[in-house]
């Protein structure tokens, strides 16, 4: 999560409360994927308003679930049976 995602690799659509909804494929597909070496940008701009946003405990459920959640990380690397519905662009934040 940072000001300018990585356009190789997916995007991650986020909601309020800082559960991963849907994906954005990559705009350039050179490189490794997301899949090889599981990295993602992450559009929190429905939960991170200030720089202080980052110590919420939603923002950590973001982080603990990208890195432990075994559901999650399949859905994201699509190899379950229900894998994370792909979108052309993550919805626009609810508070501007």
């Amino acid at each position: 999560m940072g000001a300018c995602g990585l356009p190789k690799y997916e995007t991650l659509c986020v909601n309020d409360a800082g559960e991963v909804e849907s994906i954005e494929p990559a705009e350039e597909s050179e490189g490794p994927s997301s899949k090889d070496i599981l990295i993602w940008n992450a559009n929190s701009q429905n939960m991170v308003f200030a720089h202080s946003d980052i110590y919420k405990g939603r923002v950590a459920r973001l982080v603990s679930s990208l890195l432990y959640a075994e559901e999650l990380q399949c859905q994201l690397n699509q190899t379950c049976s229900a894998p994370l519905p792909q979108v052309n662009a993550c919805p626009e934040a609810l508070n501007p």
